[in-house]
């Protein structure tokens, strides 16, 4: 299924969000996040924002060492 993807990452000491996106093929939305870290080469990121349908968005971010849905 392909994704739209949406990724922040805190850069210089949290001071700024940087956003990086792309459309991804991925089994699944969270799939769709790590298939986009590795283009990007990003070890981490704060949230993510992933389009799974037309009008449809799931917001996904790290806390406590794992990944939640909010």
């Amino acid at each position: 299924m392909k994704y739209e993807v949406v990724l922040w990452r805190r850069f210089q000491r949290g001071v700024m969000e940087l956003p990086f996106s792309g459309d991804v093929e991925a089994c699944s939305s969270l799939s769709a996040v790590f298939v986009l870290m590795r283009r990007y080469r990003l070890s981490g990121v704060r949230h993510a924002c992933v389009v799974v349908a037309p009008g449809s968005v799931e917001r996904w971010c790290v806390g406590h060492g794992f990944w939640m849905r909010l």
